[in-house]
């Protein structure tokens, strides 16, 4: 969902995270544009892992945070497939809070996200 597309709906979305939003750690897997991890930094969040399969659009993420000007301590962008990239993952010290999964391009079953949570990587 790019929210420049779908406004009210970003919008809605951001309302019913608004209590959990400042502080958060949140993944945002199959990226794409991060235009959610991106979102969730804006309103607080503090800490955003960009999974994202294709190396150009991992490239372009970056460039959007350098003129974003975020903090590099803010984000991590990381490059491979949200299966790759989970699976490699074990118990880890600060779980993520919020979890976007938005896989329009991203190719892959669910089995890893649940998996990733069985290691406590979700909070």
């Amino acid at each position: 969902m790019a929210c420049a597309q779908h406004p009210t709906a970003c919008e809605t979305l951001f309302n019913w995270l608004l209590a959990d939003i400042h502080g958060a750690r949140v993944l945002d897997s199959c990226a794409g544009s991060g235009v959610l991890g991106f979102e969730a930094l804006s309103r607080g969040a503090a800490h955003t892992t960009f999974i994202e399969v294709n190396t150009a659009q991992s490239n372009m993420l970056r460039q959007s945070a350098e003129q974003l000007r975020l903090d590099t301590a803010a984000y991590t962008v990381i490059t491979g497939t949200a299966e790759e990239v989970l699976s490699q993952h074990q118990p880890i010290e600060h779980p993520f809070d919020i979890v976007f999964i938005d896989p329009p391009l991203c190719s892959g079953s669910m089995a890893a996200y649940f998996e990733y949570a069985d290691y406590q990587c979700i909070d």
